[in-house]
C-alpha cells in the first residue's frame, strides 16, 4: 500500500465504476516460514486497501500453501490466486482491475497501464468490425537505467515510504500526564525487536507436543526519553499438546499459555491509582472433539485458570470524573468459560 504506483492506482480507482479484479501472487516454495503470514499478507492487505473490507465468498486450498479465493468488497468482486507452486525465477505479482471505462493492469509493482474500453457502434464493438487496437496508456513505469530515488526498487516497492511512515509515526503519550492522552508525531527513535523460538515433536503416533517462546522489546521516545512501550507484554510462551485416537474418532487438545508482564503508563505521583507494572499470568485451554463421518461435536473450556483483570476501568464509579480511564486493559476481562459446538463438513 505504500508503493507510489499503488497510491496512483487508488486515486484513479476512487473515481471509477468498478466491475471486478483478478490478482495473481505466484512464487516458488517457501519452506523457511509460513507463506500465509509472511507472503500472502501483502496481496491481501493490498486488495483491502484498494477496495475496502471484504467478505470471503470462496476459499479453496488447491495444494500445499496454494489458495484460490473469491472476495466480495463493498463495490467490487475479485478473485485471487496465491501460490508457492511456481518458481522464484518467474515469480509473478499482477493485478488486473476491470472498470466501466477500461482495464488497469499492475505488474510487479513496477508498471501500471490503462487500456480504455473499446468503442461500440449500435452495441457492436469496433474491434470486431475492423482491426483497431485501443491505445494503452502507461501510467507508471520504473526506469531501471536512471539512478534516481523514484527508480530504486526500495522506493518503487513501497519500502522507503513505509520506513518514512514509521519514522514519522503518530504516537500516543500516556506518560506525561496521568489524566491525558497526548497525541503527536514521533520526535526521536523508535524500534521493535522480537525473537522467537519454537519446537514440535510427535511423542507417539497421534500424540504431538509443541512449545514456543517469544521475547519482544518495543521502545518509543516519549517526551525526549526512549522508553518501553506501555501495555505490551515483554514475553509470551505456549505449550500445546494434542492426541488423536488411532481410528480418528476422538481428539484431545490442551494448551497452556503464559503471558509476560509489562509496563503501565506512569501513574499520578500524588494520587497513584494503578501500579507502574503488571505481572505475568497463565491461561489454560482444553477441548475434546468427537468425529463422525461428515460432522463432529466438540466441548471445550477457555481461561481455566480464571485469570482476569480486577480493575480494567479506573474510577469506574466516576465516569465523568478526571480519574476515569478505560485504557489500562492488559489481561482478560472474563474468567472461566465453557463452550460447545457442532461442525458439518460439506463435501
Amino acid at each position: 500500500r505504500y508503493a507510489p504506483v499503488v497510491q496512483l492506482l487508488k486515486k484513479r480507482l476512487d473515481k471509477e465504476h468498478l466491475i471486478n479484479y483478478d490478482l495473481h501472487y505466484l512464487t516458488g516454495s517457501y519452506p523457511e516460514g509460513d507463506a500465509l503470514l509472511d507472503l500472502y499478507i501483502h496481496p491481501l492487505d493490498l486488495v483491502c486497501y484498494l477496495f475496502g473490507k471484504p467478505e470471503i465468498l470462496i476459499c479453496r486450498r488447491v495444494a500445499k500453501d496454494s489458495y484460490i479465493l473469491m472476495l466480495q468488497h463493498p463495490h467490487i468482486v475479485g478473485t485471487l490466486e496465491l501460490s508457492t507452486a511456481y518458481t522464484w525465477t518467474s515469480a509473478e505479482e499482477t493485478l488486473k482491475v476491470c472498470t466501466k471505462s477500461g482495464i488497469y493492469h499492475l505488474s510487479q509493482m513496477e508498471e501500471l497501464t490503462f487500456t480504455p474500453t473499446s468503442s461500440t457502434v449500435l452495441g457492436i464493438p469496433m474491434e470486431k468490425l475492423r482491426t483497431h487496437h485501443e491505445p494503452k496508456e502507461v501510467l507508471f513505469l520504473r526506469n531501471n537505467f536512471t539512478p534516481i530515488l523514484a527508480n530504486n526498487q526500495i522506493y518503487s516497492q513501497g519500502y522507503f515510504n513505509e520506513i518514512t511512515r514509521f519514522i514519522d509515526a503518530v504516537i500516543t503519550d500516556l506518560d506525561q500526564d496521568a489524566h491525558k492522552a497526548i497525541i503527536s508525531n514521533l520526535q526521536g527513535l523508535s524500534y521493535s525487536h522480537a525473537a522467537q523460538i519454537e519446537a514440535q515433536m510427535e511423542v507417539l503416533r497421534g500424540w504431538t507436543v509443541s512449545a514456543a517462546y517469544r521475547f519482544t522489546d518495543v521502545r518509543i521516545t516519549y517526551n525526549g526519553v526512549l522508553r518501553i512501550q506501555p501495555l505490551v507484554p515483554r514475553w509470551k510462551a505456549l505449550v500445546s499438546t494434542s492426541y488423536q485416537t488411532p481410528l480418528h474418532k476422538w481428539q484431545f487438545d490442551f494448551t497452556a499459555q503464559f503471558n509476560g508482564g509489562g509496563r503501565l503508563p506512569d501513574p499520578d505521583k500524588n494520587n497513584p491509582l494503578w501500579n507502574a507494572n503488571y505481572k505475568w499470568y497463565p491461561q489454560l485451554f482444553a477441548q475434546i472433539t468427537r468425529f463422525f463421518r461428515t460432522w463432529s461435536i466438540y466441548l471445550g473450556a477457555e481461561n481455566m485458570t480464571n485469570n482476569k483483570q480486577d480493575t480494567p476501568v479506573i474510577a469506574a464509579q466516576e465516569p465523568f470524573g478526571t480519574n476515569f480511564d478505560a485504557s489500562m486493559v492488559y489481561a482478560p476481562l472474563s474468567g472461566w468459560k465453557v463452550y460447545a459446538g457442532f461442525r458439518w463438513a460439506l463435501e
